[in-house]
């Protein structure tokens, strides 16, 4: 922590932290623990003014990080007491998150229905549904109880209930999760096979991702799950200073055309005309190369894709994946 931030600005982030969980019965500012309610164990959203089913409360995972900073906030501030008050606001949110909002076949709370759904969309003081505020897909309903991904989120959700959730529902939508959402089930996925949520990263458009959310952060979190097993996970290779790393954002060939996905080879096994090739690697490019062979020209797919010079192998040493082979 920037000890000029803390000198300049602490006293408006200690205004904050109080505001939400203020620990102090004696404050003449700020009530203990404003939005809980220690009854229920979790946060209420909403409550200063009447709705037809009293206070309700939509992202669980919000009030659980709103809970989290506090105690973060306690160990730049070295407060012992706002560190305990703010773990147990946190323990107890997580608990009645999970009790509440997580359901699955365990779950007896609710009738069966929302045990399909595997997740509570909005809790309200007199009912319960699986809906937002702002629309009823299921993603919508998931990825509000996901929000934000960060070191807290590992012990809200735990691997046994993702198992049932992404198994049941979130892969039978996943392809229809519009790209600002996907991130999140990406991330979600990690928890319990970070080799294919890795795959899944790589098809993700970073500028469509929502804003709380980074392609950065998004692998730094699956690289940092833990698994039974190791995941088939392409490690980037070079060799003096080429990249001939399968995927096109790692490729040095292909890196500069902004492509997505795999492309040397592709998902189908073909080399796309921009990959860079190892000629160690010995397909059939081990043979000597004659001075006429090594030309664009002279090597049909490269031909037509009208490049210049010599592509089998370039200067550089490089074969394309258009070299007849």
């Amino acid at each position: 922590m920037d000890p000029d931030f803390v000198t300049q600005y602490g006293s408006a982030v200690d205004a904050l932290v109080a505001d939400v969980a203020n620990y102090d019965a004696d404050s003449s500012f700020f009530p203990v623990s404003r939005y809980k309610s220690w009854y229920d164990g979790h946060s209420w959203a909403s409550g200063l003014f009447s709705q037809g089913n009293g206070k309700n409360q939509e992202s669980s995972s919000e009030a659980i990080n709103c809970y989290y900073a506090s105690y973060l906030w306690s160990l730049v501030r070295g407060d012992l007491v706002m560190n305990v008050f703010s773990r147990l606001l946190l323990a107890t949110e997580i608990r009645a998150t999970k009790m509440y909002y997580h359901t699955g076949p365990s779950s007896s709370i609710y009738d069966e229905t929302f045990a399909k759904n595997y997740m509570v969309g909005n809790l309200g003081g007199i009912d319960v549904n699986s809906r937002t505020w702002f629309g009823s897909e299921a993603y919508y309903v998931h990825g509000i109880q996901m929000i934000p991904i960060t070191a807290i989120t590992e012990d809200l959700f735990d691997r046994d209930y993702v198992e049932g959730e992404y198994e049941n529902v979130i892969s039978h939508i996943y392809e229809t999760i519009d790209m600002h959402w996907k991130g999140f089930f990406v991330c979600d996925h990690a928890i319990i096979d970070y080799g294919e949520a890795w795959k899944q990263a790589r098809s993700l458009e970073s500028g469509q991702l929502d804003e709380g959310l980074s392609l950065s952060q998004i692998y730094y979190w699956i690289a940092t799950r833990s698994s039974d097993s190791e995941p088939d996970i392409e490690v980037p290779v070079t060799k003096d200073g080429v990249d001939y790393s399968q995927s096109c954002f790692l490729n040095s060939g292909c890196k500069h055309l902004n492509l997505n996905g795999d492309c040397c080879p592709t998902p189908y096994g073909d080399y796309l005309g921009c990959c860079a090739r190892d000629t160690a690697v010995p397909p059939d490019q081990s043979k000597e190369v004659s001075e006429s062979e090594k030309s664009c020209d002279s090597n049909p797919s490269c031909a037509l894709l009208k490049l210049e010079g010599d592509c089998c192998p370039t200067p550089g040493g490089v074969f394309l994946g258009c070299c007849s082979r």
